[in-house]
């Protein structure tokens, strides 16, 4: 595993400032954008994990509660709709641990610093990603 040498640089503030100096033009210059593109992302990511959510459970919900109200009266109509609930639940289940692993996945790809400079120069953004 290849690991990059080069220590991470983090934009700093001017050092010639006072200490309130430095706060206050720091607020006033990311505050109103930071604030705005955090409440953003914030929403946008939020909805686009409630959606999909809201919308399959639903319909496992109708599946599951109005499933049984359509079996035809018969000898074994309690098996059929407890098979018919059981299996909107089943289904439920696996698609949101699906879903839900999908979300945050414990393993990603593991790329050698090579590779991620090549892929970088191939791209167009080398100068902006990978460091020399």
């Amino acid at each position: 595993m290849c690991y990059s040498t080069t220590p991470r640089t983090y934009p700093t503030l001017p050092t010639n400032l006072s200490t309130r100096q430095t706060h206050s033009r720091y607020n006033a210059a990311t505050a109103k954008h930071g604030l705005q593109s955090l409440v953003l992302s914030t929403v946008v990511r939020s909805m686009g994990v409630v959606i999909p959510v809201f919308v399959v459970t639903t319909f496992w919900v109708v599946v599951g509660v109005g499933g049984p109200f359509i079996v035809p009266k018969g000898p074994n109509r309690g098996i059929v709709q407890t098979m018919i609930v059981l299996t909107a639940c089943c289904c439920w289940l696996f698609w949101i641990l699906v879903y839900l692993h999908q979300l945050n996945p414990l393993i990603g790809p593991q790329l050698p610093v090579r590779t991620i400079r090549w892929i970088s120069e191939k791209w167009g953004d080398a100068k902006e990603l990978v460091s020399a």
